[in-house]
């Protein structure tokens, strides 16, 4: 249960973090330059984000025995051939010995997946208790593994940028500047890792790049920090107790949060806003994303999509208005397809009867961002009682990778197995179920 719980909580943190470490000793950290100082690193070639698949396939974390809590292989999705296979070069492997390139560079790993360089090289991160978080190299069939020197940071998060020499990625230190938030680069042909500068505002999120630049999201609580909370005497009523909270939080929730888009220059720190807004209320939108060279954000309120575009104006386009009655709306973009945002979003139907559990509503759109065309995609599958969209766990300009079955563990634990296919991109947006399942022996595709 213990193993089965460590997992989950790791699996559910792998769309936010990259958590990387080094897996040899850590080499001596040169001295990085301070927020506004001129990097170490020498200026390279333009940023690009690394992913864990092509249009041909897809590498992601599988298990020995096919059920999510398994133990860890790094497996390869073959488009082609509709199979999963472990990327281990010995046909007479059986993938549990510690020389098995499939489990990784050291034994007892718990692996977070493997993000493509070329068509002979991978970045792979894993967890080994004794070694912490690692990042290292090795070719397309796992084999040659190399340990970075990431040493300092203990929470690198996704998306990895590379620049044809050096890995950057942001990371809280632990030990000067534990509390700092900083980009961090480090070479993948050897060398030691470079702390770069300390990452603007409180509230800081890397989402992309352009060019040399990378593009940060952030949020300004202030003016809520701003708020005092009430300070009740000790005599005093209940109701005089309520009223004063109620008022706080009337106060609290007015109050603006300040959004910002920003591009920081990794050579000279130099930075420009992209884009500002602000949000008042108890809902908030998800932070924007950066998908198929958009960048995109919704409003819940609205609801609507929108897209930032290069020169910081808007596109706006409607969503389908919530039933009436619905709360609690949380909505996110799901996947770029070719042109076409897919967009969930999720709300509550008070079913207003005593001791009755409130209707979960979800739906699915395609919004075309070249026409605006907006249209609901139905195909759904059955997930602990209830219908739910496909999960997208890819999408390439050719098709969709998609779970459409999920049968959950006998034995109550947080254990399941699931059935996957491709979709053509065309079947897909038109919410017709031609699935071609993969051949998947390594289980749930977690990343």
């Amino acid at each position: 249960m213990i193993k089965r719980m460590f997992c989950g909580l790791l699996a559910l943190t792998l769309a936010l973090c990259l958590a990387a470490c080094g897996q040899d000793e850590p080499a001596a950290a040169s001295s990085g330059a301070n927020a506004g100082d001129a990097p170490a690193v020498p200026a390279g070639d333009a940023l690009r984000i690394l992913e864990p698949g092509t249009a041909a396939g897809r590498y992601t974390v599988g298990h020995l025995d096919g059920t999510y809590s398994g133990d860890g292989l790094l497996t390869y999705i073959d488009y082609g051939s509709l199979q999963q296979v472990a990327l281990c070069a010995d046909p007479n492997c059986d993938h549990t010995g510690g020389s098995c390139t499939a489990r990784g560079p050291v034994s007892d790993l718990f692996l977070y997946g493997a993000w493509v360089v070329d068509d002979d090289t991978l970045v792979v991160a894993g967890y080994q208790p004794e070694l912490g978080i690692g990042l290292w190299r090795c070719k397309a069939d796992g084999s040659d593994p190399v340990a970075l020197q990431c040493g300092d940071p203990q929470v690198p998060t996704y998306p990895l940028l590379f620049d044809g020499t050096y890995l950057y990625y942001q990371s809280y230190g632990e030990s000067d500047d534990k509390d700092a938030l900083r980009l961090y680069a480090t070479p993948l042909y050897g060398g030691s890792y470079e702390k770069l500068f300390v990452l603007p505002g409180d509230s800081q999120m890397l989402l992309g790049c352009e060019g040399r630049e990378i593009l940060l999201f952030g949020s300004d609580y202030s003016a809520r920090s701003a708020v005092p909370a009430p300070q009740p005497g000790e005599n005093a009523a209940e109701d005089e107790i309520n009223a004063l909270w109620e008022q706080f939080y009337a106060q609290y929730y007015a109050a603006p949060v300040k959004n910002t888009l920003l591009y920081k220059n990794i050579d000279t720190g130099e930075e420009r806003v992209l884009y500002a807004w602000e949000e008042t209320g108890e809902r908030f939108s998800l932070p924007p994303v950066c998908m198929g060279g958009h960048i995109l954000f919704l409003d819940c309120e609205a609801p609507a999509l929108r897209e930032i575009l290069a020169d910081g104006t808007v596109r706006e386009w409607a969503l389908p208005a919530v039933q009436e009655g619905g709360v609690s709306t949380t909505a996110q973009v799901a996947a770029v397809v070719g042109d076409v945002a897919v967009v969930d979003l999720s709300y509550n139907i008070d079913t207003a009867q005593e001791g009755a559990a409130d209707e979960l509503i979800q739906k699915r759109y395609a919004v075309d961002l070249a026409s605006g065309e907006c249209r609901e995609l139905t195909l759904r599958y059955i997930d602990d009682g209830y219908a739910i969209p496909l999960r997208i766990v890819a999408a390439s300009p050719d098709a969709v990778l998609v779970e459409f079955e999920r049968q959950a563990s006998l034995d109550g634990g947080y254990d399941y197995t699931s059935r996957c296919a491709l979709l053509t991109v065309e079947d897909f947006l038109n919410s017709q179920p031609n699935y071609k399942e993969l051949s998947t022996p390594y289980g749930p595709l977690v990343t």
